[in-house]
């Protein structure tokens, strides 16, 4: 075998790589290690529903997006759903001879009151593309289906 043949199989037997292993901070004893989720959830708020924790977070202008997870003990994270299809049809947000890079969604509230969720976050406009986005999604079960409405009105970090 000549030197180039047995680098690339060497290389490629070294970059194989198990993906079966899941990250758990649950030790199995009680305790558990830091990082709880071991992943990039920016500008997460976290509330309590019954026995089950849910978290949201920002996922700016990948969508799905607004990325929700869900707990019974804030140790053990579990996706729940990603409530966000869209914000808006046109070629920014589908990365389509524009860009709306940075302004999807943004620092969402997550709250529950009387039977229904509720995840409000802004999207950022920028001056002479667009104006900025108040955006609105309610589900009475957060793994079914939300539904979107833009408000008027701007809270900046609401959560």
């Amino acid at each position: 075998m000549g030197v180039c043949a047995a680098a690339m199989v060497m290389s490629m037997t070294a970059n194989a790589q198990d993906y079966t292993y899941k990250w758990t901070a649950d030790k199995g004893d009680g305790t558990y290690v830091n990082p709880m989720i071991n992943a990039d959830f920016p500008d997460c708020d976290v509330i309590r529903v019954g026995d089950t924790f849910y978290f949201v977070s920002t996922t700016m202008y990948h969508f799905p997006g607004a990325t929700l997870l869900k707990s019974k003990d804030l140790v053990n994270w579990e996706y729940c759903a990603n409530p966000l299809e869209k914000i808006d049809s046109n070629n920014a947000y589908d990365l389509m001879g524009a860009s709306h890079y940075s302004q999807g969604q943004w620092a969402a509230s997550l709250n529950y009151h009387d039977g229904k969720f509720y995840i409000y976050f802004i999207c950022y406009g920028r001056s002479g593309v667009d104006n900025t986005q108040n955006i609105l999604l309610t589900a009475t079960d957060p793994e079914g289906e939300w539904t979107m409405t833009k408000m008027n009105d701007h809270y900046y970090d609401s959560g």
